[in-house]
């Protein structure tokens, strides 16, 4: 499965879940404005009023657009309203912290893992690699798990643009021919991550 990323700073994500044809599984719109979900098999689309509740309903993950932007550009920083005190070149550890405290997250082994905490999810544990290149720029690997028994995912990184993508890809409007499927549940044991 490949999943092709675009991201706007600020709070604007799309994911894309990709099947091995190039065709779209899913595909996600967060935003501080709200998220949508599109199921592009089923022609259907979900609403939601927080864009980090379309992302848990995709993958899992209780994080705002920012944040999950941030791991896959490998800088915390990048996400507004995340303060990370300045710590001596190299240093082992670091503690970040999001607006209000929420979420916290602490980066260690120079930067190559993360623990984000919060009060509305699980503890989420993050490990960049680099292969053999420095660690600016987007990690090669991504392997993300969370709770005492995690579900992980491992992103590899095949390609990456920096040009800006179009605002319209961040529209919260689903296809007129989609059908409004946010009053019922999700389908039993949809895995939207699965191959």
């Amino acid at each position: 499965m490949r999943l092709a990323a675009a991201y706007r700073r600020p709070g604007k994500l799309r994911l894309e879940i990709l099947d091995p044809f190039g065709g779209s599984r899913a595909v996600l719109v967060a935003s501080a404005e709200g998220g949508v979900l599109l199921d592009p098999l089923r022609k259907e689309f979900r609403t939601f009023p927080r864009g980090r509740e379309a992302l848990r309903a995709l993958s899992g993950l209780n994080l705002e657009a920012d944040l999950l932007a941030s791991m896959l550009l490998g800088d915390p920083t990048l996400a507004p309203g995340m303060t990370c005190p300045a710590a001596a070149e190299r240093a082992a550890e670091r503690q970040c912290e999001g607006p209000g405290g929420e979420p916290s997250l602490r980066i260690t082994r120079q930067g190559r893992d993360w623990l984000v905490q919060g009060r509305e999810a699980p503890d989420l544990r993050v490990r960049l690699s680099f292969g053999g290149r420095d660690d600016t720029g987007p990690p090669e690997r991504l392997r993300v798990g969370s709770g005492s028994n995690p579900r992980l995912a491992e992103l590899r990184l095949l390609e990456f643009q920096g040009d800006p993508p179009a605002p319209e890809l961040y529209s919260l409007q689903a296809p007129p021919s989609f059908r409004d499927a946010s009053a019922d549940p999700l389908p039993e044991g949809k895995d939207w991550m699965q191959p």
